[in-house]
């Protein structure tokens, strides 16, 4: 069930191209997730069933692309789901350590420029965001 839902969803990209100008009109997802729940075989009154799958296979993959790529086994939709990688913006993640260059004299660091940041953190249950200034 999983792949027919991967290959009916990128057949329309009002469900996950956030460019699309009808990424946010309500009907036109109703009908097109009306339309993935048909090419899956569930009747119309699944559609709940469709999207909360959707949204796993989602969340699954881009988990998956942040993994280091290496002698890891990639999950087994990673292939087809990667039609989505044009859709998806990596979000910047940062440690709160801040390094410097201080001189061997102990001397100030020098640093060069500074670099406005939005970086998503983990508080609570809930994600914020944090605009951060780094120091180069």
């Amino acid at each position: 069930m999983a792949d027919k839902i991967i290959v009916a969803v990128c057949s329309y990209p009002v469900l996950y191209d956030t460019s699309s100008p009808f990424y946010r009109d309500r009907n036109k997802k109703v009908q097109a997730w009306t339309k993935v729940s048909q090419v899956v075989g569930l009747p119309g009154e699944f559609l709940d069933v469709c999207r909360k799958k959707w949204k796993g296979l989602r969340d699954v993959y881009l988990r998956e692309r942040k993994k280091e790529a290496g002698p890891v086994k990639r999950w087994r939709f990673f292939a087809i789901m990667s039609f989505l990688d044009p859709f998806v913006t990596p979000i910047l993640s940062s440690d709160n350590m801040l390094t410097s260059n201080v001189d061997s004299d102990g001397a100030a660091p020098a640093f060069t420029t500074v670099t406005p940041v939005v970086a998503r953190t983990l508080s609570g249950k809930y994600w914020k965001y944090v605009y951060c200034l780094v120091l180069f």
